[in-house]
């Protein structure tokens, strides 16, 4: 094809190497006026206007505002169907391949076969929720297989050990209708998180769905170059949609119109070991997440300061991948260097992680905002004690020093109180703990979640 790309700023630096080598770029636009007649890659950029004077097939949007651009050319009378959005230009150069990864042990087989969509797997609670409805499903006799676009190849071989078999498929958020030919091999389809929506609108074409939702409001942003598309096709009877919690479904009734939106909470295995609790020790306050502005670890470093003196009586550890190229990952790196004892960690397995787990006494998730909390809810199974901001979805379950700790959003100084108290009150935590077990086994295990699932599937 002859392809015009708009945008040049940086995710068309990102992206440019990845291209088809069969496709011809024929010219370059850019809303920057200061680019106009100068050359990037050799190519002369151009303003939006001329489009008119370039034969071209297709206009590829490399940009963030893709949903803009893709108006503004609407209005400069471009026609739909010639624009594509980047992600879908790039994913659909790998449409029909198809990589299959079987588990590592032998899976039971059964005559009820599922199907779990998901976007790509890693290290994050999105990820590991997915992994938890397979096996959910597999406790109740299902033969489940998930299906991805990729990911990290560590976490694909962990879950492989642990009975799970992939479908990998590149195209998957994109796909058409007929490229999912082999979902009919599945008599039950869960697609997992709003970014692959696109692929639960086709595949509700055909078949019964169930869209089960995590996301926060930045995620509906990135979203928007097809809210229309999606607006539009999630009326029908075959797509039933869920929400981890009560804010994954607000989020979504904020952006869509949709008669019924469901609740549907996930669960998670069972691995609490009794332990009893180490007094007339420092206690080790704990995040986990990727170093992100929307998990907080800003907030959490600035709680610790305002401890004062108090600060060295504990120790505190930020556990997740971090991304030191981005500013927010550089300015935590920094901010911590003159602290002995605010340790990082870095991304671990789900192995490692758990062996942290046993040396953590409070679990902190300061998010600005999060649907669920997977790590509040691995916390509260083993017995532990949480602080979580009001914005967090697991915040329904906590009552206030009762099952756990709960501080306004953002709000260092709150959150630096409830540590406080922590270190006041140590002789309480044990019995918050408990609590908090009773609060897992009441509504988080594995066999709730698997009749749960099973209930909407087969409703």
């Amino acid at each position: 094809m002859d392809i015009v790309l708009f945008g040049l700023g940086q995710t068309y630096k990102e992206n440019k190497g990845r291209l088809s080598e069969n496709d011809q770029v024929v010219a370059l636009l850019d809303n920057n006026q200061e680019t106009w007649g100068t050359k990037i890659d050799g190519i002369v950029v151009r303003e939006p206007a001329q489009i008119q004077e370039i034969r071209y097939d297709k206009i590829v949007l490399m940009s963030v505002y893709a949903s803009e651009m893709r108006q503004q050319l609407l209005a400069l009378g471009c026609k739909a169907r010639d624009i594509v959005h980047y992600k879908e230009y790039i994913c659909g150069l790998s449409a029909w391949e198809m990589e299959v990864k079987l588990a590592r042990k032998k899976p039971s087989i059964s005559d009820k076969r599922c199907l779990i969509i998901t976007t790509e797997l890693g290290y994050n609670g999105g990820s590991i929720v997915a992994i938890y409805a397979a096996q959910a499903l597999q406790l109740r006799g299902y033969t489940t297989v998930i299906a991805t676009p990729g990911g990290n190849q560590a976490f694909l071989e962990e879950m492989r050990k642990l009975g799970i078999s992939f479908i990998i498929y590149k195209n998957l958020a994109y796909a058409r209708r007929e490229e999912l030919f082999w979902v009919n091999d599945f008599q039950f389809v869960i697609v997992n998180t709003l970014q692959m929506i696109c692929c639960a609108i086709e595949l509700a074409k055909i078949q019964k769905v169930i869209l089960w939702l995590h996301e926060f409001e930045e995620i509906y942003r990135q979203m928007s170059y097809w809210k229309d598309k999606i607006q539009n096709a999630i009326i029908g009877k075959t797509l039933s949609i869920y929400g981890v919690s009560q804010i994954a479904k607000r989020n979504f009734l904020k952006n869509y119109l949709v008669d019924k939106v469901g609740i549907l909470p996930y669960g998670i295995p069972d691995g609490y070991v009794s332990r009893t609790f180490r007094k007339n020790k420092k206690l080790v306050f704990a995040m986990i997440g990727a170093i992100y502005d929307v998990k907080g670890q800003d907030v959490f470093i600035d709680a610790i300061e305002a401890m004062a003196g108090r600060s060295n009586q504990a120790v505190f550890w930020i556990i997740g991948k971090n991304n030191s190229k981005t500013s927010y990952g550089h300015l935590i790196e920094k901010r911590i260097e003159k602290y002995a004892n605010i340790r990082m960690f870095g991304e671990l397995n789900r192995e490692q992680l758990f062996r942290c787990y046993d040396d953590i006494d409070i679990f902190v998730i300061p998010s600005r905002y999060e649907t669920m909390s997977l790590v509040a809810t691995e916390a509260m199974m083993l017995g532990k004690v949480c602080i979580v901001s009001d914005t967090v979805g697991m915040g329904d379950y906590i009552q206030n020093y009762v099952n756990g700790l709960i501080f306004k959003s953002g709000s260092s100084q709150g959150l630096s109180r409830e540590m406080l108290w922590c270190m006041e009150h140590s002789d309480k935590l044990q019995e918050i703990g408990r609590c908090a077990r009773r609060t897992y086994e009441s509504n988080f295990t594995l066999d709730q979640f698997g009749k749960r699932l099973e209930e909407e599937m087969l409703r």
